[in-house]
C-alpha cells in the first residue's frame, strides 16, 4: 500500500525511489535526516562491501546480509521520506514487500538530496558566489 503524501506538499522536480514497487518522491533533506542518514553512511558502505562481484552473482553467489544490515536501509529510507511522508515508521516499511535492491538503489537518491546546493551555485571557475544584502542603514552586508 502506498504511504500517504503530506497535504499541500510541494513536489514538483523532486526525484523518486521505488519501495514495495510504488514510487516515492524524496524531498531535499532537512538537517535533521542529513544528520541521521551520516551516521549510518559508515554502516552503508560496509554492507556495500558485503556485495561480491557481478560475475560472481550471476555465477550464484549469495549476498550474506545481518537484520542489522537491513534495518540501516529501512532507517535510510525511513529519514528520506520523513518530510513528504510523515507518518511513515520504520515498522511500515518492515511491514511492505521492499526488496534489498530496492532500498541500495534508492541511497543514491537519498544521498543527492541531502548533499549541499553550493556546488550549483558555483561559478565555472568554482568559487561559490556570494549575495550581498543591504541592512537597514542601506550599506552592503557580506556573509563573511
Amino acid at each position: 500500500m502506498p504511504f500517504e503524501l503530506k497535504q499541500g506538499a510541494v513536489t514538483e522536480g523532486l526525484p523518486t525511489i521505488t519501495l514495495a514497487g510504488h514510487p516515492y518522491l524524496v524531498p531535499r533533506l532537512r538537517l535533521r535526516e542529513r544528520i541521521a542518514i551520516a551516521r549510518l553512511a559508515p554502516k552503508v558502505k560496509a554492507i556495500s562491501e558485503k556485495f561480491p562481484s557481478k560475475e560472481a552473482l550471476a555465477a550464484g553467489a549469495m549476498v550474506d546480509l545481518s537484520e542489522d544490515d537491513y534495518l540501516v536501509m529501512v532507517d535510510v529510507a525511513k529519514y528520506a521520506l520523513a518530510a513528504l511522508y510523515p507518518s511513515v515508521t520504520r515498522e511500515d516499511l518492515l511491514n511492505e514487500t521492499i526488496e534489498f535492491d530496492e532500498l541500495f538503489a534508492a541511497y543514491p537518491v537519498i544521498v543527492q538530496q541531502g548533499m549541499s546546493r553550493r556546488a550549483s551555485a558555483a561559478d565555472p571557475a568554482g568559487e561559490a558566489k556570494a549575495t550581498s544584502q543591504t541592512n537597514s542603514s542601506g550599506e552592503g552586508s557580506s556573509p563573511t
